[in-house]
Parts: structure tokens; sequence; C-alpha cells
């Protein structure tokens, strides 16, 4: 067993390893590792609880109101036991901080609970089991405690500014990141295409005659619409593709690693995607179809700049519209023929 010492010194390295950005989730898994390696302590639970609940217990027969946040497959079993239940009904939750010990009998196992941490409404608690009992063991879950309540509230602040910037880059009519999250984005890539030569392509996306929607129905139509189309292109989207309403009926697309006969397959299926689509609206009875013409642009075949591969796209998707509407243009095809 590890002196005291020693585990203070393994706990603070451990500590100091965290990278903030990994989230609270990854905590949780991080500080699970680090208890079954340095304690033998097997399986970890987290859960919250409210303070509202604490507040609200009576006298007789309250029963604390937990909600996991952290669980593996092995601590499902540990989680459901009828004496591991009975544990967490002995914690106190107007002393955070205590250590409180039962023992089932048979098995010689020991439950144990400390604090992750906690705001005003939430605390955050750790549970588990190891076998047996010592003294030592009780002084190094206090050190874990004591030693996690900063770094379990930098987490959350963390994590709850991520939260509060995320909707900075959020459009409002369609939920789809915006122009701003765009150029931030595109910004990215392009420092991936340097770092790590990680191609891209944008797709420039406008709804063709999209003018004739809100003269015709108004414009909370057009604004129902407009929402309906971006759910349509997130359905035709792989898994790392990025989509962003850039402004009007104007959307683009990044598609991470794509060639030209990958960005080119996206754009059809887009195509028939919108074209399929009866879009109705309260009061209508047949409703409509739509139509979008789309640009595409590859970096770094066609731009060296976030501003280049945005304005060739851009002209991509008017070389659509000139040629018809509905229809796709690559800007390799564009140049060829000039």
């Amino acid at each position: 067993m590890l002196s005291q010492d020693l585990f203070y010194k393994n706990l603070i390295s451990f500590l100091s390893g965290l990278n903030i950005e990994w989230g609270v989730s990854e905590l949780y898994k991080k500080m699970d590792f680090f208890l079954r390696d340095e304690l033998s302590i097997d399986p970890l639970v987290v859960c919250s609880l409210s303070r509202q609940a604490s507040m609200n217990k009576g006298p007789n027969n309250y029963k604390p109101q937990f909600r996991r946040v952290y669980r593996t497959s092995e601590s499902q079993s540990l989680f459901e036991s009828k004496s591991f239940c009975q544990f967490m009904n002995f914690v106190d939750h107007d002393d955070f901080s205590s250590h409180r010990w039962l023992f089932e009998k048979g098995t010689e196992k020991t439950y144990f609970s400390f604090l992750f941490g906690g705001c005003h409404q939430q605390i955050v608690l750790g549970f588990g089991q190891f076998d047996g009992f010592s003294q030592q063991n009780e002084e190094n879950l206090k050190l874990v405690s004591n030693s996690l309540d900063k770094v379990f509230g930098n987490f959350q602040l963390y994590e709850k500014a991520v939260e509060k910037n995320a909707l900075v880059h959020l459009d409002d009519v369609t939920g789809l990141f915006n122009q701003r999250k765009l150029n931030d984005d595109l910004d990215k890539w392009i420092g991936r295409y340097h770092s790590f030569g990680e191609t891209f392509a944008v797709i420039f996306i406008d709804v063709d005659h999209f003018k004739n929607v809100n003269d015709g129905h108004g414009h909370l139509v057009g604004t129902q619409i407009l929402a309906e189309i971006g759910t349509l292109l997130k359905e035709v989207l792989r898994k790392n593709d990025l989509l962003y309403r850039y402004g009007g009926d104007e959307f683009v697309l990044i598609i991470p690693y794509a060639d030209k006969v990958t960005a080119q397959k996206i754009g059809e299926r887009i195509l028939k995607k919108v074209k399929s689509k009866k879009f109705v609206y309260p009061g209508s009875v047949k409703g409509f179809n739509l139509t979008v013409s789309i640009g595409i642009a590859l970096f770094p075949e066609n731009g060296k700049s976030r501003q280049d591969i945005l304005a060739l796209a851009d002209k991509m998707m008017y070389a659509a519209k000139s040629s018809g509407r509905g229809t796709v243009r690559m800007a390799l095809e564009y140049f060829e023929q000039q």
C-alpha cells in the first residue's frame, strides 16, 4: 500500500497533467483510472444531487435522489446492489466533505463517498468500493476530495464558457452554425492543411427564387422553410461535414478531405434531396417545391485563403444560377471551359 506522502505526490502529478479542455466527463474517467491504479478501487460511480433535494428531506423517510453522471458497465451492479443503496441513504448531504463507511456483511466490501465539487444548485459526489478497510485509504480519499474541489470547479467554469461561446456561433432561425463560426472554421482548416496537408471542399448553396416565397407567403413561412432546408441538408451530410447558414437563403458546407468526385456527389445529393421535398405551411393545401443552385471550390486547388475559397464557391453558385438554376458547378470545370 502506498504511503500517504507518495500517494499525495502521485495525486498532484495526476492533477497537474489534466487538460481543462477535456471536459468534466473526461475528468471522471481519468479519476476512475487513477483510483483503480493507486488505491485498487473498482469501480467508480459519480452522481449529482440537487441541494434543494437535501433541503426537502423529511424526518423519517428521506431518500436522496441521485443522478448518475459517470458510470461504466462494471459499476451498474454496484449501483443497484441493496447494500450500496443503503449506504447512499446514509450519506450526509449537510456535511458534503464527510466520509461514510458501510461494510456489506459476508463480502467485506467497504463503500465510500467523496466530494468532487459543486455549485449553488448541484453537488457532485464520487462513490465506489474496495476490499476491506484501512485508515490510510480513508485519509487518501480525503486528500482526493480536498484536491479535486478547485480543479472540478475550473472544469465546470470552462464548460460553461464554451457553452456560452457556442451560442454566439449559432443561427437563430435554423440552429445551424453561423457566418462567424464559418470564418473561424475555415481558418482552422486552412491551418490544418498547412500543418498536416488535409484538404477540403467548400460548397455554397442558394435557394432558387426564394424571394417569391417571402413575397407570396410571408416572411414567417419563409423562416419556416429555411429551417426545414437546414434540416434537409443535415440529413445528406456525413458525420464530419460542417454546415452553416451564411445569411438570407444561403448555406455553406465545409467538406473535409473531399476531392472533386466526393464534393460533386454531395452536391448532387443535395439537389435531389431538396427537389424531392414538398414544402407545406399552415393553410396550404398542395404545398410547393424548391430547387437550389450550388457552387463548389476545392482547397488549395482553387484558392489559397479563406476569402478566395469562399468568393470562388460563391461565384460558382452564381454560375449555376446562370446556367438554368437547380444545378451544380465545380470551379475546375468552370476554369477549364474559359
